[in-house]
């Protein structure tokens, strides 16, 4: 244990084997991890905006396909109003009734 108080960066090449091991793989892991962090969080970061826009449009989607399938229905009735107009329009007077 005496030996491990006197590690100093000083003397790297006379440190015991095990210790110099955990170092550099410490040290590795500390350099994968930057690289994780500063390269994927753009990317998460991305994905989770695509997602965003992936949601909206599912339910824009929903709304299209809502109103698509009363689509028929929605042509009926406005055949029954453009009939009921022209029923209306020719209960109006025409220009040689009004005075």
């Amino acid at each position: 244990m005496s030996d491990y108080k006197d590690l100093t960066f000083d003397n790297i090449g006379d440190w015991p084997v095990p210790v110099k091991l955990v170092t550099v793989l410490a040290f590795c892991a500390a350099i994968i991890g930057a690289g994780y962090y500063y390269l994927m969080m753009d990317e998460y970061d991305a994905l989770a905006k695509v997602e965003k826009t992936e949601k909206d449009l599912r339910a824009e989607l929903e709304r299209k396909q809502a109103k698509a399938v009363n689509l028929a229905a929605y042509k009926e009735q406005l055949k029954e109003m453009q009939e009921s107009f022209g029923v209306m329009l020719r209960q109006l007077p025409d220009k040689n009734d009004i005075a």
